[in-house]
Order: C-alpha cells, then sequence, then structure tokens
C-alpha cells in the first residue's frame, strides 16, 4: 500500500484522472481524506515536538518538518480548490468561493515551496 502522505502527487494526479471520468465522488473523497491525514499528521508532529523539547527536535528541525509538511497541505488544497472550481463551471457563486479559498491559501502557507506558490498564482490568474 503506498503510504498518502508520501506520494501526494500520485494521489492528487489519481483523483485529477477520476475527475475527468466524471466520477467527482471518488475524486473528492481521496482529496478530502488526504487532506484530513495530512492534518492529523501535523497535529501529531507537533505534539512529539512537544514531547521531546529537550531531545533532537531544533527550531530550525520544526520549522523544516512544518514548511514540509504545509506544502503538502497546500497541493491537496490547491487540488481541492481546482476541482470545485471546475466542477462548477456554470455556478459563479462557488467559482468566487473557490477564488476565495484559493486567496486565503495563499495567505496562510507563507512557508510553502516557492514553485507551489507560483503555480497557485498562476491557477488564481486564470481562473
Amino acid at each position: 500500500m503506498i503510504d498518502k502522505k508520501e506520494e501526494i502527487d500520485n494521489y492528487i494526479d489519481f483523483a485529477k484522472m477520476a475527475q475527468d471520468n466524471h466520477n467527482t465522488e471518488l475524486s473528492s473523497r481521496i482529496l478530502l481524506e488526504l487532506r484530513e491525514e495530512l492534518k492529523m499528521s501535523q497535529e501529531l508532529l507537533i505534539k512529539d515536538i512537544a514531547e521531546k523539547k529537550d531531545a533532537h527536535f531544533s527550531e530550525f528541525t520544526l520549522a523544516e518538518q512544518q514548511a514540509k509538511i504545509n506544502t503538502k497541505r497546500a497541493k491537496v488544497e490547491l487540488a481541492i480548490y481546482d476541482a470545485a472550481y471546475t466542477n462548477n463551471i456554470n455556478n459563479s457563486q462557488n467559482q468566487e468561493q473557490a477564488t476565495f479559498q484559493l486567496e486565503e491559501l495563499i495567505k496562510k502557507y507563507t512557508d510553502i515551496e516557492p514553485a507551489l506558490l507560483s503555480t497557485c498564482y498562476v491557477k488564481l490568474g486564470s481562473w
């Protein structure tokens, strides 16, 4: 079994294929479950580091780990918003909501990879 948290891009691609084949329910389920797993993973990391304050985790290590998880979460959220925007091509209110959520994602995740941030801005510009 492929660990979802390690193979984010593969799961996002699979969800996109499901969406392209008009299986939006499967696509949504994959992306929402992935987002939830990453959220739990981040909470566990914070808890683990808090319990091991003295040991091998420095402030730098914590920031580095947080940035990695935030990048993964941002990738998944971008895929969710993109799917919402695409699926609601005839519903401008839902498209506006997806656009707003992407704008909030950009504000929220300031430590994500620059390439992903660029992708977010390009997507926002195209919407």
